[in-house]
């Protein structure tokens, strides 16, 4: 159990919760099989995972709320096709806004002004919901498998006896 391995995981679930592609659901998997193994702690891979997925996310939000709406609103190619883009998720953003925090990028939220209350809310439900699920379900999996190892009875070479 080292420090390394916790803050590689923080650093690849930060860059999940800003909505940048990477391995950032595997990590999670990873650490969540190490914790049922016993090499890693599994409260603290989902203090960890919490904690960086909130604050990628806010700097997710952040990016799309300073330069998102105006990187899709320039003049330019495909000016037309984005601009009908940016009006269709205004409409539909409007009027959902958990909706959107809770299934879109971070980003995706900072550039259609969902209020950061209910972005806060939507993200901390999801990455409640997802990081207790899937750490959990690896723990348990890594644990049980390991188990079965233990107590399975060696196997008789069917040559040697």
């Amino acid at each position: 159990m080292s420090l390394a391995e916790y803050v590689v995981l923080f650093l690849l679930v930060a860059l999940m919760g800003a909505g940048l592609p990477g391995p950032g659901d595997a990590s999670l998997i990873a650490a969540g099989t190490l914790a049922g193994e016993g090499k890693l702690n599994v409260g603290i891979v989902l203090a960890t995972a919490l904690v960086a997925w909130m604050l990628g996310s806010a700097a997710g939000y952040a990016i799309g709320i300073h330069g998102g709406r105006r990187l899709l609103d320039h003049p330019g190619r495909l000016e037309e096709r984005r601009r009908k883009l940016l009006a269709k998720g205004d409409r539909a953003f409007g009027r959902h806004t958990f909706v959107a925090s809770v299934t879109m990028p971070a980003f995706v939220s900072g550039i259609f002004r969902v209020r950061f209350w209910m972005f806060v809310l939507g993200g901390w439900s999801l990455v409640s919901a997802g990081s207790g699920c899937t750490s959990g379900f690896h723990t348990s999996l890594a644990r049980r498998s390991r188990s079965a190892s233990e107590t399975a009875a060696p196997k008789r070479c069917l040559v040697c006896s």
